[in-house]
């Protein structure tokens, strides 16, 4: 895969001093990003919740097309409010992808954490010893 011939993309992004960015805003960026070039965008699926003690945004954003010709974009999308920061990974298929690929990218998804050795709540966990 290329970066222009693509089937399967893992994306991260940080936007550096951002830590009042707000998930609905970013969907809605997103959302208006995608209406543009896709004929039907939705979000399918989303959650909010907290982890290692900064709120966190999943969610499945899907771009389709009427004509088949042109592939899908199903992204999973986990967002990361952190103290100084905001951080996004993001997983792209050009294809709708089964059941098992979706489990795949969702329990890589769960481990991605923002961790901060400064703050009380926001340890980095420790590597474990082999």
């Amino acid at each position: 895969q290329t970066g222009a011939h693509w089937t399967e993309m893992l994306s991260t992004q940080i936007f550096y001093n951002a830590s009042s960015t707000w998930f609905a805003a970013y969907h809605g960026q997103l959302e208006r990003q995608w209406q543009d070039t896709c004929d039907k965008t939705a979000i399918e699926y989303a959650m909010d919740g907290e982890q290692n003690g900064y709120p966190i945004n999943v969610w499945v954003q899907t771009c389709r097309f009427r004509d088949a010709s042109n592939r899908p974009n199903i992204a999973l999308i986990k967002m990361i409010r952190g103290r100084e920061s905001t951080y996004v990974v993001q997983v792209n298929f050009r294809f709708v992808p089964d059941p098992s690929k979706i489990k795949q990218w969702s329990d890589y998804l769960d481990k991605v954490s923002v961790c901060d050795s400064r703050w009380k709540g926001h340890e980095c966990p420790q590597p474990s010893a082999h």
